[in-house]
């Protein structure tokens, strides 16, 4: 049985870093993590409401819409980049394997490229 649970383990340090920096993205910044919702929502949309993903109904969709205008004049723009800068540049120094493919298109590959 350990030995099962050793590669378990083993396999989860293969994406464990790129599964945090991901979060790290999306929890740092309203307006990308508000980018991705609408991005799975234009896929999810084509399906029947029974087969679409949670978060994704028609009255939750209804209620983001209400949240994130209300929230609207909340969000600091200067802020919102200075800290999504920060947390790509942390994403930036992922080992190979781990490696975000926005991120490295975004930094071009470079270590903290904007430092």
């Amino acid at each position: 049985m350990l030995p099962e649970i050793a590669k378990v383990y083993a396999d989860l340090w293969t994406y464990n870093k790129k599964q945090i920096a991901l979060g790290n993205l999306l929890g740092s910044s309203p307006l990308l993590a508000g980018a991705n919702y609408i991005h799975r929502w234009s896929i999810e949309k084509q399906k029947a409401e029974k087969d679409r993903e949670q978060g994704f109904s028609d009255r939750q969709v209804e209620r983001t819409k209400k949240r994130v205008a209300a929230q609207r004049d909340l969000i600091d723009i200067p802020a919102d980049k200075k800290l999504l800068t920060i947390v790509m540049d942390k994403a930036a120094d992922l080992p190979e394997g781990q490696k975000i493919a926005a991120v490295e298109k975004n930094c071009r590959g470079r270590k903290n490229p904007r430092k």
